[in-house]
This record gives C-alpha cells, structure tokens and sequence, in this order.
C-alpha cells in the first residue's frame, strides 16, 4: 500500500463535511448572523430622530416594529447615537433634529392641557370630568417623559469656593533649633 494521495482524494477530504474546518466554517456561519441586514440602508437623520421619539413615546420595540427597523437602532436613535465602523458616536445631527422634535411634542402637549382646562368648565355638563383630566394626565406625562430632568426634587445645591487663607492670617510660632547633647 503506498501512502501517496491522489488529487480525487485530496478533494474529497478538503469537501468532506466531517473536515475540522467546514464544520468550524459552519458553526461561525451559524453564530455570526448579527449586523445589518443585506440590503439594509443607512437611516437619514431625520428618520433616526423619529425613531428616537418613538421610542422615548413608547418602547424600542415598538418604534422598530411601527418604522420598519431594529429595536437596538430605535433604542440608539432615542439618544441619538449611531453605530459606524463598529463605533458608537452621537450623531449631531440626528441629536437637533431629535430636540426639535421633542420641543415641538411638548409644545403640543402643553396646548392640549390648556386646552383640555379651557374647555373644563363649558364641558363638564356633556363630558365626564374623568375623560377630560385623563387627556391632561397623558399630556402631561408627554411632557415629564420629553423634558430635561434637571432637578433633584426640589432641593437646590449650591457649591462655592472655599476661601483660600493668605499667609498673614496664619499665627506664626518661631520654634528654636533642639540642641541634640542635651537630650
């Protein structure tokens, strides 16, 4: 028996299903499906920052779900970031366009409670005063959910400088050399 291989069964092996490499191939084919999808486009700012929106209105998933993308991109875009060249970065773009959209929402938002309260009294003998205080309740949360939070419950901190002492504000002690025989 010789132990020269033919090409026919070199072949074979190297296509062998049971080959080391095409199972690992397989496997890495297997596990490596994330990413952007074939034929899948870059979002334009303005897409991505209604996405945000969305999502900041109701859930990553849904806003994915409702325009078409994945929820991890809803969920970026509701902090404006963007994910290139596998880096995340904020896009400053879609950042604007994202704080215009939500001013706009809470611009509306307050129109609609000041509405909803202008029309309370006139409304109150055809209209339960529950439907009414609803529609303020959710534009209200409209606004809480949109709008910066910039406090902490109501308590102010103020932080100042400490004063910084000059040197003739300080008690000077003069202290004499230790004669080192006498201890």
């Amino acid at each position: 028996m010789s132990n020269v291989i033919t090409q026919e069964s070199l072949d074979g092996k190297l296509n062998s299903p049971d080959n080391l490499v095409n199972i690992l191939k397989v496997r890495y084919e297997k596990f490596n499906k994330g990413g952007r999808k074939e034929g899948s486009v870059e979002l334009s700012p303005s897409l991505r920052a209604i996405a945000g929106a969305t999502a900041l209105l109701t859930t990553a998933k849904a806003a994915g779900k409702t325009l078409g993308v994945s929820p991890i991109v809803a969920h970026l875009a509701k902090k404006a970031l963007i994910n290139s060249d596998g880096r995340t970065h904020v896009d400053r773009e879609t950042k604007e366009r994202l704080e215009d959209i939500k001013d706009n929402i809470i611009k509306k938002a307050v129109d609609t409670i000041i509405t909803t309260f202008d029309l309370l009294p006139s409304k109150l003998e055809g209209t339960k005063a529950r439907d009414l205080s609803g529609i303020a309740k959710d534009s209200a949360s409209i606004i809480e959910k949109l709008s910066e939070k910039n406090h902490l419950n109501g308590v102010t901190v103020i932080i100042e400088q400490p004063r910084v002492k000059e040197l003739r504000e300080f008690e000077v002690i003069d202290i004499k050399p230790v004669d080192s025989d006498r201890l």
